[in-house]
């Protein structure tokens, strides 16, 4: 139904002259168009509350999504320094027909360069007792050299003070394991004056190349006081 537009009286589809008014009427406004018109006006209004909304969804989407990779890659650290603070185990051998015992290996870092020795004129003495090569499960070819070491001055001493014992093939060290895990400790005990004690020392080799042996005293300066040539089997 159309409406007159100078006095708003209803108005039929073919009046031409407004009946209240008298006023002519070109064309009438339509009630639905005007709410057309204002739910239109009310919808744009909102449009801009719409794209805050939505923006702010979007914004708390992706915080979240950011938060949990990082979540997982704090996770995924403390699992790698967990793993690598790990002590590595103990890898067991198989004995041997030459060696005099089972050999039990392990690799371990041999002095440290700042290791503790005796800093007073103290005597000792070391020599080779016997020698014995073994494999490892991994198939390594193992040098155990058996070292006597005495003390010969006033005071209780250690071989890991006083002496230290490397092997080189064509002038490369080779890597320190352990083959005996009680004769080891003999190397840290203290041995009075006048006592002798066997010091096992066992080094990874490469079959077939002869190894150079040398203890060396501990101290300032580091004097070789033993050197022997070991050839392989």
């Amino acid at each position: 139904m159309k409406y007159c537009p100078h006095c708003n009286a209803p108005l039929t589809k073919r009046t031409r002259i407004c009946p209240d008014c008298g006023r002519p009427v070109r064309g009438g406004k339509d009630r639905g168009d005007e709410k057309g018109s204002s739910n239109t006006g009310g919808c744009v209004k909102l449009m801009p509350v719409i794209i805050v909304i939505f923006l702010a969804a979007i914004c708390m989407l992706a915080f979240t999504v950011v938060r949990l990779i990082s979540k997982r890659h704090n996770r995924k650290e403390q699992h790698t320094m967990s793993v690598t603070d790990e002590t590595p185990p103990t890898v067991m051998t198989s004995p041997s027909e030459t060696a005099p015992w089972p050999a039990q290996t392990v690799t371990a870092p041999f002095y440290p360069d700042d290791m503790p020795f005796d800093t007073e004129e103290n005597s000792a003495a070391v020599s080779v007792e016997n020698y014995a090569f073994s494999e490892d499960l991994f198939g390594n070819k193992i040098l155990t050299v058996n070292l006597l070491f005495t003390n010969e001055g006033d005071t209780p001493t250690s071989f890991f003070r006083s002496f230290r014992a490397d092997a080189f093939q064509d002038g490369i060290s080779c890597t320190v394991t352990v083959t005996d895990f009680d004769l080891v400790q003999n190397e840290t005990r203290d041995v009075q004056p006048g006592k002798s004690i066997t010091v096992p020392q066992s080094f990874i080799v490469k079959p077939d190349q002869d190894i150079q042996l040398t203890v060396s005293k501990m101290g300032f300066e580091r004097v070789t006081v033993l050197e022997q040539t070991i050839s392989q089997p």
